[in-house]
């Protein structure tokens, strides 16, 4: 087994390499599914210029789950991966989803929650969301309603807010 994080990744191809031949090689994640915001995708494309087999077995996806769940249309769906931590990004891209039918999905790490929360209800205060947090485990916790409605859940009851969510 050989770690892979975004900063050693370069590394990690240049070590595997040496099994470019007769070799079958699994990118699996000790949580969620490979390269969904997560480092591979360029060992992926690093194998597959070498014509290295490669596979995934995954694991299960906090994005499918979340929107398996949240009650919202998931047959078209947009992901954005972390929403950005600044105000103004966050705006933009928030304002771009305003102008198509897609559900769209964003994972936020718990302190940057409440900052994605305020803006979307400083845009769209009455659109149906969903927070899910820990999904598939122990402490798994969903909010659905409106925007205004989760805010207030969320900031009013004190919650632990560690660890990512899906929005």
């Amino acid at each position: 087994l050989i770690s892979l994080h975004d900063y050693n990744e370069d590394f990690v191809i240049n070590k595997i390499s040496k099994y470019q031949y007769n070799s079958k090689i699994g990118l699996v994640s000790d949580a969620g599914s490979p390269l969904i915001s997560d480092p591979g995708f360029k060992l992926v494309k690093d194998f597959i210029k070498k014509d290295i087999m490669i596979t995934s077995i995954p694991g299960p996806s906090s994005l499918i789950t979340a929107l398996q769940i949240s009650g919202l249309p998931i047959n078209k769906f947009s992901f954005y991966g972390f929403a950005p931590k600044h105000k103004k990004e966050r705006n933009d891209i928030l304002k771009k989803t305003s102008t198509n039918e897609l559900t769209s999905v964003f994972f936020i790490s718990g302190k940057n929650l409440n900052g994605l929360l305020k803006d979307i209800v400083e845009l769209f205060d009455k659109r149906e969301i969903c927070v899910c947090k820990e999904l598939t485990k122990l402490n798994e916790t969903v909010f659905r309603g409106t925007a205004t409605s989760i805010y207030e859940k969320i900031t009013n009851n004190n919650l632990n807010l560690k660890g990512e969510f899906v929005v």
